[in-house]
């Protein structure tokens, strides 16, 4: 559907579905209504802002399995295999890199992990910049590990919560589940306690 967007003073907020179809001329087998708010920073003095919240409700339209490439261990596995989902791909011009999680594990350690949150910080036009990324709240902490992407020389970072990384999601027709994730951008000085 087409977005619907408010804005008010100090914040916006985005609504729109999406429709998911095997082939372009059948009837959608899924559906995903989003709702996304933007708050800005607390004031411009405010070293942590904007606070994306990105809140999905994901229903199967028949029945479904949500699933994903294989992972290493399983028959087929890629070593890229397991992502699915709501991403974070920081810019090439970022350099220096660092990614750390709730759990105090820093780098590719955190890769198929699972913790409350990651955050990258790195720099980007001589300044410190990042960005925080939570985990979505499920039913069980088992629902989502992270899957994290680091190659200097390309230069390639990214950051995914990925809810299909264990496993893949059964769904009977008009089941749902809810998927929310709370994004803080700032300027490399966020506080990890406030998650």
């Amino acid at each position: 559907s087409e977005p619907t967007v408010r804005v008010q003073d100090d914040s916006a907020e985005v609504t729109y579905s999406r429709f998911y179809r095997i082939k372009a001329d059948e009837e959608p087998v899924l559906q995903d209504d989003f709702l996304i708010q933007i708050h800005a920073p607390e004031s411009a003095e405010h070293a942590v802002g904007p606070l994306i919240e990105w809140t999905v409700k994901t229903t199967a339209l028949v029945d479904v399995t949500l699933d994903r490439t294989p992972i290493p261990g399983e028959p087929g596995g890629k070593k890229w295999g397991g992502y699915a989902g709501l991403s974070w791909r920081g810019a090439k011009a970022l350099a220096n890199v660092k990614f750390t999680d709730s759990e105090g594990r820093e780098g590719m350690d955190i890769h198929r992990e699972r913790s409350r949150w990651v955050n990258a910080v790195g720099e980007i036009g001589g300044k410190t910049a990042g960005v925080a990324m939570t985990a979505p709240t499920l039913d069980s902490e088992e629902d989502c590990s992270w899957y994290i992407f680091a190659r200097v020389d390309l230069p390639f970072w990214y950051i995914n919560p990925a809810i299909v990384q264990p496993g893949p999601i059964r769904l009977k027709q008009g089941e749902s589940f809810t998927h929310d994730y709370d994004l803080i951008v700032h300027d490399g000085s966020w506080s990890p306690e406030s998650k």
